[in-house]
């Protein structure tokens, strides 16, 4: 079973910056315009989480009492806090999550990444072992000078009252709408499952813009295997072209 380590999320994140900012630090934790920015939409706290040293930069105080640990749980623990209250069932829907934003938010231009807000949902253990479905509203709130990641403001938010599935639901809104994203990370992860190792091998392969020639010289098989796994997952991704495939493939984050 997958684990949440810092490892886990920094390969859901490969463009992290390199170092943090600790003046630029200082200056997020004023967050009232940033607040302003989500949805308040029921019992909720908000956190500063640092993708370089994949820990918790800032928690207030709302924290504890929604899920009963003391706030330098969190701030000390990182990461691996998470792991141990997440629902181990929850944590490849989780992972999978970090994944598409990151594909998500990097595809789009520098300037347009603090644009979008990304919401999620996943079951956690409070304290006293009781379960708490958690919505996580995130926006990407700083980036060094390359673009690359380093801080994002975190609204966690009890919806156990909710009356919804069980099945995690990702969702990145901003101003453009034709780029909307709705993803099931658990319906991917079964899609992702109908592929071999070697299929998703090739795959990747294809994303790259190799020919069925060069995958054979790279994956030493035949030429006539090559083509033979390129028309078998065409039907089980019921596309029409190689095209088709390697966008259902991005979409499902299979590779």
């Amino acid at each position: 079973m997958l684990t949440l380590t810092p490892g886990a999320i920094r390969e859901c994140f490969p463009f992290r910056a390199p170092f943090t900012d600790e003046k630029k630090l200082r200056r997020l934790l004023i967050l009232k315009e940033e607040v302003q920015d989500l949805n308040n939409i029921g019992y909720s706290c908000h956190v500063i989480f640092n993708y370089v040293s994949m820990t918790f930069a800032y928690a207030d105080q709302k924290f504890q009492q929604i899920l009963g640990y003391d706030v330098d749980h969190l701030l000390i623990h990182g990461v691996y806090f998470l792991s141990n209250v997440i629902y181990p069932e929850d944590i490849p829907s989780y992972l999978l999550s970090l994944k598409k934003i990151n594909q998500f938010l990097f595809n789009l231009p520098p300037s347009r990444r603090k644009d979008y807000q990304v919401s999620f949902d996943y079951r956690v253990k409070r304290m006293d072992g009781s379960p708490l479905r958690l919505l996580q509203q995130m926006v990407a709130i700083e980036f060094d000078e390359n673009g690359n990641l380093m801080y994002s403001l975190d609204r966690l938010t009890d919806i156990t009252h909710w009356e919804k599935e069980e099945e995690t639901v990702l969702t990145i809104t901003g101003p453009d709408t034709t780029k909307t994203l709705i993803f099931y990370p658990g319906r991917s992860e079964a899609i992702k499952r109908i592929f071999t190792k070697t299929e998703i091998k090739l795959l990747r392969f294809l994303s790259e813009g190799l020919s069925s020639k060069e995958i054979a010289d790279r994956a030493n098989i035949s030429f006539n295997t090559v083509n033979t796994h390129r028309r078998n997952m065409l039907k089980k991704a019921k596309v029409k072209n190689t095209s088709e495939l390697i966008q259902y493939a991005y979409m499902n984050t299979i590779i």
